[in-house]
């Protein structure tokens, strides 16, 4: 997602069924979330990664289209690739130069 993603003008994203998408690991997140025991730390850090870094919440948020596992991906890039085979995009002229 760093590198390309549904903001940034993707036509597609696709992820692996164990990826994780998230700015934080949980359990970075959850020192600074929770004060308490090491055992409530840990169900803090497990609850973080559930709802920030799991490829399903990020697919409920429209960030990612398609989940896949690994013997899956080729189908689906032949597809994406024939999809967009024919894809042109109209850029608006610049009237000026970008110096």
């Amino acid at each position: 997602m760093v590198m390309n993603s549904k903001s940034l003008g993707a036509d597609l994203t696709i992820a692996y069924e164990n990826a994780s998408v998230g700015i934080l690991e949980g359990k970075y997140a959850a020192p600074v979330l929770c004060d308490g025991t090491a055992e409530e730390v840990k169900e803090t850090a497990k609850a973080y990664d559930a709802l920030q870094n799991s490829i399903e919440a990020a697919a409920a948020r429209g960030y990612v289209d398609q989940i896949l596992v690994p013997s899956e991906i080729r189908k689906y890039l032949i597809g994406a690739v024939e999809m967009l085979y024919s894809k042109r995009e109209q850029l608006p002229s610049r009237k000026h130069a970008s110096i």
